[in-house]
């Protein structure tokens, strides 16, 4: 069972998940780690904007420049941004070519029982614009923000969700509507750069839903620089070994702090082990110097298997942070949280200790 949001992503690199085929079964990828307070404020946003849209729907309130002063008569002052995004979307259809909304739906579920793989999820928003008996049906996916690493995400989720809508025989009140070559990505949180304004996604072309299942099935691998610091299994225990990000020396050339992913098989376990008492590693690769600290908020207590020699070189996966120049010798200090202690094999050679 997977739903688009996944599947968008596994389109950029066939082994981002392990392949599902029993649609009865729905694997958990997330954490509780991963609910931060951004991923809870984005959460919360989506079930506003769904409640909102459910109000306007249950009134039929279908004209779009009344919904700003709807949303602050109703407790929803709070979304205005995206409301006002949503509707300067809207108003070329509306004010240029005469169409009118006459129908709203947010939430909208879908399935397909067409691929070897169960696929469901929801439309955050589905519009029917209608004009002279001709109508289409408009795809709005809310985004807490639009940014250089999950725009291509957000692209391929779109587009799966026109082609599967296409595939499918609608029998309800969108029926005898056409799916828009366009769908509408509308970020909720404040727009910082011109990446992160509402966009246009064309979702015309057709996509090859079964060969994308057939290669995500066969695990293939397509390791790329900003493939990789956006997948999860960079600090999992089921690893990929194909994996392509910086190390820590090329990283504190980084301008972009996001970017904060490492792999580093240059040191000795020795090193490591002296990092993880408190000491540092330094650096000299490409003529830059770089020292190595430990995160004050790293608090794992670490412990190497026996068997491993302080000699040894290893692979070592993880965050860093805070790099900057230490004046006034110019070194760069890098902070890392270590994630994962690799041998050749690329299986892991320690464990934390328990309280």
């Amino acid at each position: 069972m997977v739903g688009p949001s996944r599947l968008s992503k596994i389109m950029v690199c066939h082994a981002r998940e392990p392949f599902v085929i029993d649609y009865k079964e729905n694997i958990n990828y997330g954490s509780k780690e991963s609910e931060n307070l951004f991923i809870k404020r984005g959460k919360r946003n989506h079930a506003d904007l769904e409640s909102f849209f459910l109000l306007l729907m249950e009134n039929k309130l279908h004209h779009p420049f009344n919904w700003v002063e709807i949303a602050e008569k109703n407790d929803f002052s709070h979304l205005k941004a995206p409301i006002n995004r949503l509707v300067e979307l809207l108003s070329p259809s509306i004010r240029n070519f005469g169409y009118k909304i006459t129908e709203l739906q947010p939430e909208y579920r879908f399935e397909s029982i067409n691929y070897e793989t169960y696929i469901v999820g929801e439309i955050d928003l589905l519009i029917k614009l209608e004009k002279e008996g001709n109508s289409k049906l408009i795809i709005v996916d809310w985004k807490s923000t639009i940014n250089r690493k999950s725009l291509q995400f957000s692209e391929n989720q779109v587009k799966l969700y026109a082609q599967i809508l296409r595939e499918n025989d609608i029998t309800d009140k969108f029926r005898d509507s056409e799916v828009a070559n366009k769908a509408f990505l509308v970020p909720i949180e404040k727009v910082t750069d011109k990446i992160g304004h509402p966009q246009y996604i064309e979702t015309s072309d057709t996509l090859d839903i079964e060969k994308i299942i057939e290669r995500w099935k066969n695990q293939e691998y397509n390791p790329t620089y900003m493939n990789c610091i956006t997948c999860k299994r960079v600090l999992r225990e089921n690893h990929c070994n194909r994996l392509k990000v910086r190390n820590l020396s090329e990283l504190s050339q980084t301008a972009d702090k996001r970017m904060n992913r490492f792999r580093d098989c240059r040191f000795k376990v020795s090193q490591w082990k002296k990092l993880l008492s408190g000491s540092s590693i330094r650096s000299n690769e490409l003529g830059i110097d770089t020292v190595v600290i430990l995160h004050p908020s790293y608090k794992n207590e670490i412990i190497f298997n026996e068997e491993v020699d302080d000699n040894g070189i290893i692979e070592v996966r993880g965050i860093a942070s805070d790099w900057n120049i230490r004046d006034p010798s110019g070194e760069i200090i890098i902070k890392v949280l270590p994630k994962l202690f690799l041998n050749q094999e690329g299986y892991s050679v320690t464990s934390i200790a328990q309280d």
